[in-house]
């Protein structure tokens, strides 16, 4: 998860939390974070997210049964927003439209030596796309795959394995969704990932030394220690690193190293911005983590 830029040399200033659910504050004089209302969270998978003021999503993906899901704010008529998706395909990659009935679009195609099946769906305000690549001769294994997904979808639910507009209704043993945030006065960036195929990573501080010392910069650790977050155990990291030739920067992370292929996903949290702005990151930092919840399917 660390910026190969960012892995330069060390110096540690340890300062150990012992898992208190709100640590002290390192850099803002005072940081107070409004409630939130349940309803106003931003759905990524099983996060929701409470996105700080004056930050806006900068790239997302979403993924349950190796099926790329996302929605979007229709704009025009459904027909309109289809012929753009069919326009915008790789010149010569169109195999074959397939009628669903039910209002349901889908397209198959080919990029390469890949194969895709692609489908789009209205509801009222916004369409539904689902997107999976399949092996020669298993299109109709990909086609089974995307209907169910489109039975179990509920627009404006907030139940489930969530997307933008709506939730899927079903527990899938891979579901991978992340999210990231960008505000650009000051410059500072979040990212969130939940993954229920492989264990979120828990930083080693000393293998960050390592590496850093080999590249021949500085890193101060400043926090290391188990924090709370939306009911998770996890650890929290917080480091501030001075490299040749780049602005200091400061980091915050926490992960939830989660079962892969349980109900339980790991989850991780990043925050990074430049060490003059180290005020703001932690603001936005503590108003990320306390304020997120992670549905966990039933």
């Amino acid at each position: 998860m660390w910026d190969r830029r960012a892995t330069l040399g060390v110096s540690m200033a340890l300062s150990l939390a012992v898992g208190c659910a709100t640590p002290t504050s390192l850099f803002a004089t005072r940081v107070e974070v409004q409630p939130v209302e349940a309803s106003s969270l931003f759905p990524v998978g099983r996060l929701r997210v409470a996105i700080p003021p004056g930050f806006s999503p900068s790239g997302s993906e979403t993924w349950t049964t190796g099926v790329e899901v996302w929605t979007e704010r229709l704009e025009g008529t459904a027909d309109e927003r289809w012929a753009r998706e069919l326009a915008a395909l790789p010149v010569g990659a169109e195999r074959e439209r397939f009628d669903w009935g039910d209002d349901v679009r889908a397209v198959s195609w080919a990029q390469a030596n890949d194969l895709y099946l692609q489908v789009m769906k209205p509801f009222g305000d916004h369409v539904l796309w689902l997107r999976r690549d399949y092996p020669a001769q298993k299109l109709a294994t990909a086609e089974k795959l995307l209907r169910e997904l489109l039975r179990v979808y509920s627009p404006g639910s907030r139940d489930g394995f969530g997307v933008e507009h709506g939730a899927f209704h079903r527990v899938a043993q891979l579901e991978n969704a992340q999210l990231s945030l960008r505000s650009t006065s000051p410059d500072v960036r979040l990212r969130l990932i939940s993954r229920s195929t492989v264990e979120a990573e828990q930083r080693d501080p000393a293998l960050i030394a390592r590496e850093v010392e080999a590249a021949g910069g500085r890193l101060e650790l400043l926090r290391a220690g188990p924090r709370t977050v939306a009911g998770l155990s996890g650890q929290e990291l917080v480091m501030k690193l001075t490299a040749p030739d780049l602005k200091s920067m400061v980091r915050f992370e926490w992960a939830h190293r989660g079962a892969p292929s349980s109900r339980d996903p790991g989850v991780a949290l990043e925050a990074t911005g430049l060490a003059d702005s180290a005020a703001a990151v932690e603001l936005a930092w503590e108003q990320l983590v306390r304020a997120l919840q992670v549905e966990l399917p039933r």
